[in-house]
């Protein structure tokens, strides 16, 4: 993988963390609750 997408292999060997309190505590509604709610959507 690192060969193929050298310094950006990191981004999918690593990830990040995310945090939703930031939106959340401005009172932004996803349109999803969860994951398995929107990768259905997809189908």
């Amino acid at each position: 993988m690192k060969v193929i997408l050298g310094k950006r292999s990191i981004l999918i060997l690593q990830g990040y963390a995310v945090d939703n309190h930031k939106l959340t505590n401005t009172n932004f509604t996803f349109k999803y609750k969860t994951i398995e709610d929107a990768l259905q959507d997809l189908i």
